[in-house]
């Protein structure tokens, strides 16, 4: 593990996916596209739904189309496409969650260290971020918390498509995460599994550790890796950086 510190660690940025849980996002994904296109059955038939909504959700991860909101986008897109404004999707959404989400747990695998390594960074006092990419709405988000057990930690801030207006790799994200947060870029430590999506934090001055065990390698841009390990390391880590605080 690399001995580069922080001159001033004051937050901890988490992904999500693959970071805190295991889940199979490919098989996730079609299992809340399907289940939430039974919600819509009166719109339109569920394939042109799954094709149309995940359409939608690939325009909001694209840095280069300005928005208000990543909802705000999602929403536009759909009523162009499918003809469901916000209202609407929203009420299905609202439908779905309470009565058909049993499906998709099966794709999630909670980690029990995920929790012990949160506690941690809380305990010595820094500001805990849930920097999951927020392409999905905030009840999607808290589901998947309840299914690795940490969904009743304090998060600092969770980003979900309704408070953010970028996606990870945008710089745009990053800072608007510190904002949220009040600290300074270079006071923040990413922690995540995705060599672009995650690391590129460092391009705005934050130190980055990388979750090896179930570590997703993209093509792109190469960016630093300042720290790397599994969860035991992290702890360690987090320990000798709060010396520094």
């Amino acid at each position: 593990m690399s001995r580069i510190r922080p001159p001033r660690l004051e937050a901890i940025l988490f992904d999500l996916d693959g970071t805190l849980l295991q889940v199979q996002m490919h098989r996730f994904v079609p299992l809340y596209l399907r289940g939430l296109s039974r919600h819509f059955e009166g719109v339109c038939d569920s394939g042109r739904f799954c094709r149309e909504v995940l359409s939608a959700i690939r325009l909001v991860l694209q840095d280069e189309v300005e928005r208000s909101s990543n909802e705000a986008l999602f929403f536009a897109q759909l009523e162009t496409r499918l003809g469901i404004d916000g209202f609407r999707f929203s009420a299905g959404l609202t439908e779905y969650c309470g009565n058909g989400m049993a499906d998709l747990a099966a794709a999630v695998r909670p980690l029990p260290l995920a929790r012990r390594a949160l506690e941690q960074a809380f305990g010595l006092g820094f500001k805990v971020a849930l920097a999951t990419n927020p392409v999905f709405p905030r009840a999607i988000i808290d589901a998947r918390l309840a299914w690795a057990g940490i969904d009743d930690l304090p998060f600092d801030h969770v980003t979900s498509y309704e408070n953010s207006r970028a996606c990870k790799p945008s710089p745009l994200y990053f800072r608007d995460l510190c904002r949220e947060l009040d600290v300074p870029q270079e006071a923040c430590l990413m922690v995540g599994n995705d060599t672009q999506h995650d690391l590129c934090a460092s391009a705005l001055g934050m130190k980055t550790y990388l979750m090896d065990p179930w570590q997703i390698r993209r093509p792109g841009p190469a960016y630093p890796c300042h720290y790397r390990g599994g969860f035991a390391e992290l702890m360690q880590l987090m320990a000798s950086l709060e010396q520094l605080t």
